[in-house]
């Protein structure tokens, strides 16, 4: 079956088994917390993991910790990746295109491949390196690249936004205030604190109900206000480092939908329908989330979840075959 863009489930299992490649550079260019392929990508300075900007500034406001490592981790410690961003998006719109054109490649082709490259193997001498292991038998030409250590692979090298020159992702703060002297990009930063000021200095106004200069509604209940505007300040700034930034009706626009969506999921009782009667719905917008309260109201739908995804895997390897 041809895929396109409705039809597919944009999973890295989508790749043909043949491709372990695939799965993992697709694996590789999803955010660690949405699993959605990387959009706005902010990578820590301390431990060089990346997240898409929305998430990583969501997930800051409930606690300064990297979500993949745990290292304190505050938003002053982030940096744009935007090569990376490029990357991501190149490979987001040729996706569907790479993939219909590896399912239409003919079994046959694979094993004249097969067959090509094992003749080149065998005709080609390498030296082995025994180890204890009697099975285990390496070749010695291996490049030191195909050993690299673990921080290397980590220590993303990164454009700085004042000179444009490729850095290491953990020095590029030591880079900006020590060597970087672009006076312009000095008044760009203090722009972009100066909007940042802007924007969260009206979250005083908006906690007492009265009118901002964002154009955020100022009804609901206390926490309902906090909620709405820490969800605004993260958007604007995840918009702000986007490599396709939307416009401000736009942002609030989806600012409305998510609020209505998580106001609909409150008001219909969605734990108590999907996990049992008598559970308490969780306030995933108030101040006193708690993820594992969440987790554990919702255990069932998460298990059910799980088993239509598993069902649909099968159903795909059905139609491959």
């Amino acid at each position: 079956m041809e895929l396109n863009q409705q039809n597919h489930i944009d999973d890295p299992s989508e790749w043909p088994e043949e491709f372990p490649g695939m799965r993992e550079i697709d694996t590789r260019l999803r955010c660690p917390i949405c699993y959605e392929l990387l959009s706005g990508s902010l990578m820590s300075t301390n431990c060089g993991h990346v997240y898409c900007s929305l998430c990583i500034r969501r997930a800051l406001v409930t606690r300064k910790l990297c979500p993949c490592c745990f290292e304190p981790l505050d938003e002053h410690q982030l940096v744009l990746a935007r090569q990376l961003d490029e990357l991501v998006e190149f490979f987001r719109t040729s996706r569907v295109d790479v993939l219909n054109a590896l399912r239409h490649s003919t079994s046959s082709s694979f094993d004249s491949i097969s067959i090509e490259e094992s003749s080149q193997i065998d005709s080609t001498p390498q030296e082995t390196i025994k180890t204890g292991d009697k099975d285990s038998n390496f070749p010695a030409n291996l490049s030191k690249t195909d050993r690299s250590s673990p921080n290397a692979d980590t220590d993303i090298y990164v454009e700085c936004p004042g000179c444009q020159k490729l850095i290491q992702g953990s020095k590029i703060n030591w880079h900006l205030d020590n060597y970087c002297k672009n006076s312009d990009f000095a008044d760009g930063l203090q722009n972009k604190k100066t909007k940042y000021r802007e924007t969260t200095k009206n979250k005083g106004i908006v906690r007492d109900g009265g009118n901002n200069d964002l154009g955020l509604p100022s009804t609901g209940t206390r926490n309902q206000l906090e909620a709405r505007h820490t969800e605004w300040v993260s958007r604007y700034f995840a918009n702000e480092d986007s490599i396709n930034p939307k416009s401000h009706n736009k942002l609030l626009k989806e600012l409305a939908q998510w609020e209505a969506n998580v106001q609909k999921t409150a008001s219909s009782g969605f734990a108590n329908k999907r996990s049992g009667v008598g559970k308490k719905v969780v306030d995933v917008i108030g101040p006193s989330f708690n993820s594992e309260d969440y987790l554990a109201a919702n255990a069932d739908v998460f298990d059910e979840l799980k088993l239509k995804a598993q069902q649909n895997k099968g159903k795909r390897k059905k139609a491959d075959e």
